[in-house]
């Protein structure tokens, strides 16, 4: 069991890693901006917290809200009218729009 503890965390830990390092490339697109990757980034350069925010705690952060992300789409899987208003907000406020940015 705990080898396949260590292989999940290892697996976990390396697909964070890729996430900060691609948002740390200052060639990447520009359709990747403005992310909570690039939030909890730009707080560690610029200090603004109490402690320092090392890659660790914003790649504890990232796993917080994927949990937090997968929690709440369980609840709307079993609710599936829950769901169904929700898209329909989503869909209302998208309008025809594909892709949503953070300017809708």
């Amino acid at each position: 069991m705990n080898k396949k503890f260590g292989k999940n965390f290892h697996d976990m830990d390396s697909f964070y890693e890729e996430l900060i390092e691609e948002h740390m490339d200052p060639n990447r697109p520009k359709s990747m901006e403005g992310d909570i990757i690039d939030v909890l980034l730009r707080i560690k350069e610029n200090g603004t917290t109490s402690f320092e925010l090392t890659l660790d705690h914003v790649k504890a952060l990232l796993m917080n809200v994927s949990a937090a992300f997968v929690w709440a789409m369980a609840v709307l899987v079993k609710k599936p009218l829950l769901m169904k208003k929700l898209q329909a907000e989503i869909r209302q406020l998208a309008g025809k729009k594909y892709l949503i940015d953070k300017k809708t």
